[in-house]
């Protein structure tokens, strides 16, 4: 096993990440999830903001330059 394995690993398993699959685990039907996102891409969008800013990255801060 190799950290690229687990990286390929893991993004297919993002790959297979579905509106249905995601309501069905929330205990709700699809449309509700519409009010929420409006494609899968951006639920996948949303997902890959989630990670980057939980790792401390992200748009700067409030007077903060973008080189900071």
């Amino acid at each position: 096993m190799t950290r690229k394995t687990l990286i390929d690993t893991a993004l297919r398993l993002l790959d297979g990440l579905t509106v249905h699959r995601l309501a069905t685990g929330l205990g709700v039907q699809s449309p509700a999830l519409y009010w929420h996102i409006r494609t899968k891409q951006e639920l996948l969008d949303g997902t890959a903001d989630a990670i980057v800013q939980s790792a401390g990255m992200g748009p700067p801060q409030a007077g903060e330059t973008w080189q900071e």
